[in-house]
């Protein structure tokens, strides 16, 4: 009688950090305002774990993963030993590792093969699960076997930055003077959110856009007032911002805080004249054009980012 053998399995693995929907996105820095330009995530078939156990008389072989509309999917082929086998039929399926459990594992994942007997099967994995998943292969002649365990391990696929706030008309959360606002960073996979994980090594960055006029402004005591306009000058907002907004990360989130109003600015203030007169100098004047922080959210272990934009309420 023939010997025969079966199957490779892959680990489908996919695990989950954080809570969350959201766009992976990244902005131009010459065009901060196209948000939502997408970058391509981390292959997820570079990062599956693999554990199986095979027959003696089994070779394993697995296609790489793919991604579908409702699963992601792994071909799995049985290789017959040896190939002058005249009976090379096997079946398939599918069990919890932990024998406990009462949901049914096919709601997570199932083996479809190509056709009856058939030693080519798909393994659809259609959301997250905990524990184990054994998928084993059987010859029809001999009854050989080979098993793989499957984990979800969650890679993320997609990052946003939430807020309760809402966007003006360009793209841009508008926070008061003298408060706080936080935006949380969410976190996605293909099948569910990634709740656990190695998916939390976060960095910000930060630039600054738009410009105002600065100029130097006297008052008088007694009501006078007076701008000379030979000493407007225009400043980038990127030079000045730190006095009007701080952005820091906090663990899964960015905390934003606003200071005086961009219209109360001036960068120092004397008394001449005997003290009849308060001199500025460097007082805000006007706006050359709006002024808002871009900020950069990026998980350097997977390489997702999202960009979005704050600034300081206009008064």
């Amino acid at each position: 009688m023939n010997k025969i053998a079966g199957i490779i399995i892959a680990i489908l693995i996919l695990m989950v950090v954080g809570l969350g929907i959201g766009l992976f996105v990244q902005a131009s820095p010459d065009e901060p305002d196209k948000l939502g330009e997408v970058v391509e995530p981390t292959p997820l078939d570079e990062q599956l774990n693999m554990e199986m156990e095979n027959s003696e008389h089994i070779e394993l072989l697995a296609a790489p993963m793919t991604i579908g509309e409702n699963c992601v999917t792994k071909t799995l082929t049985a290789v017959i030993i040896p190939a002058t086998a005249e009976d090379k039929t096997v079946d398939w399926s599918v069990a919890w590792g932990d024998t406990t459990k009462t949901e049914n594992v096919q709601d997570y994942i199932k083996v479809v093969p190509t056709g009856d007997g058939s030693n080519v099967a798909n393994v659809n994995c259609y959301k997250q699960f905990t524990g184990e998943i054994i998928i084993t292969v059987t010859t029809r002649t001999g009854g050989f076997k080979a098993k793989c365990t499957a984990t979800y391990i969650g890679v993320p696929t997609s990052i946003k930055v939430s807020s309760t706030l809402t966007k003006n008309s360009n793209n841009t959360y508008e926070i008061q003077p003298n408060s706080t606002a936080s935006f949380l960073i969410e976190q996605e996979s293909i099948l569910g959110d990634v709740k656990a994980g190695g998916y939390n090594n976060y960095e910000i960055t930060t630039k600054g856009f738009g410009s105002v006029i600065l100029g130097y402004y006297e008052t008088y005591r007694s009501g006078g007032e007076n701008w000379y306009d030979a000493s407007d000058e225009i400043y980038n907002y990127e030079d000045l911002m730190e006095n009007y907004i701080t952005i820091k990360l906090s663990g899964n989130s960015v905390q934003v805080e606003t200071h005086e109003p961009i219209e109360d600015y001036y960068k120092s203030v004397s008394v001449i004249d005997g003290g009849r007169t308060r001199a500025y100098k460097d007082k805000f004047r006007s706006y050359v054009s709006d002024c808002y922080v871009l900020v950069t959210v990026t998980e350097k272990t997977s390489g997702l980012s999202t960009s979005f934009k704050v600034a300081v309420a206009k008064q």
